[in-house]
């Protein structure tokens, strides 16, 4: 893994493809669904034999400029090869995210992997185990896809963006997040789930405990546990807790938001089960806290409209840096706890 760290062009990270791609060849017995609302060159074949896909001709040139004899990678090989990409980012340390370095990748890049990952479809359909992909590019310097992984009712979403201009990529963010479903029809609903063994293992390289023993210290950390909105007390209604690392000199920040609970007059949150949310930026840059979260969108968490409720970590709870960073380092269950008094209600 260590050879990827230092992957700066489209070249190196075609490779990384290339290898995950040439890896999921041999993955005869494993044959989850992929489905896409995409419109991409599928080759369909009415037989019982899998349909493959092509890899994107920007691959094509770069791997092999003179051959016209690739690989064929199988379309029901898709939800394995999208997962292996997300659990190795690509092959890249952070700021790096998906093979792309803000600052350095170029917008082609950024379409490339776009092209990539909305390649792995298929017109089969599987309810219990399938994947969708969904993605959009604007001529304005921005794109992007969603991939939700789907096990029965459980689904996993991924979301990946990337902002810039008509050349260069800025900065590039990415989501993430697991629903329940229930119900059927008219009456189907889902409920935030924060306890999915698939959603950890295939963020685990993002998880708190990896960030900080590779890492390191973050400059700053602050927290946020979402008080109850008037007249929907907690229980039945669930608010989150919400802790967000920043490294400015690395060119990052990751953000954990997980369950939120209330007692003795404390707000408490154990961070080892959240969802997690990115932003990378040019590592040569370092950018305040509010550039770092300009295009974060979510609900509840840190935004542009959360992030001034927002307060550091040593000043409302009895840690600091340091203490969170020694406790949190390595995977525990322990937790974080802040006195209610220090959140006035509905930020």
């Amino acid at each position: 893994m260590k050879r990827f760290m230092r992957c700066q062009t489209t070249v190196c990270t075609v490779m990384i493809l290339f290898i995950l791609l040439a890896e999921s060849c041999s993955l005869a017995n494993e044959k989850p669904t992929i489905t896409s609302s995409v419109s991409t060159p599928v080759i369909v074949n009415q037989s019982s034999t899998p349909t493959p896909f092509l890899l994107p001709s920007i691959f094509t040139a770069t791997l092999h400029p003179t051959s016209t004899n690739l690989p064929l990678v199988l379309a029901n090989d898709g939800k394995r090869i999208l997962a292996n990409f997300i659990q190795n980012n690509g092959g890249c340390e952070l700021p790096c995210l998906f093979g792309l370095i803000p600052g350095k990748s170029k917008t082609i890049d950024a379409r490339s992997l776009i092209s990539f990952f909305a390649m792995g479809s298929s017109i089969n359909d599987n309810e219990n185990e399938s994947v969708e992909v969904n993605s959009y590019m604007s001529d304005k310097g921005y794109g992007g896809f969603s991939t939700i992984f789907w096990n029965n009712r459980l689904r996993t979403q991924i979301n990946f963006s990337y902002y810039g201009n008509d050349t260069e990529i800025d900065q590039i963010d990415l989501s993430s997040e697991s629903w329940l479903h229930s119900g059927q029809g008219a009456n189907e609903g889902a409920t935030i789930n924060y306890d999915n063994a698939y959603y950890s293992e295939t963020l685990k390289f993002y998880s708190l405990s990896q960030v900080l023993s590779t890492y390191g210290p973050p400059q700053q950390i602050v927290i946020l546990p979402f008080p109850d909105d008037p007249g929907h007390p907690s229980p039945p209604a669930q608010y989150p807790f919400s802790i967000a690392l920043h490294y400015p000199d690395k060119g990052f920040l990751i953000e954990y938001s997980f369950m939120r609970e209330k007692k003795n007059g404390n707000y408490i949150g154990c961070p080892t089960k959240s969802h997690i949310t990115i932003s990378a930026w040019d590592s040569s840059k370092s950018i305040s806290l509010d550039d770092a979260v300009k295009y974060f969108s979510g609900i509840y968490g840190i935004n542009p409209a959360t992030v001034n409720y927002f307060k550091q970590i040593q000043d409302v709870t009895n840690m600091d840096v340091t203490s969170f960073y020694e406790v949190f380092k390595v995977e525990t269950d322990k937790c974080i706890q802040t006195p209610t008094k220090f959140w006035p209600p509905n930020p």
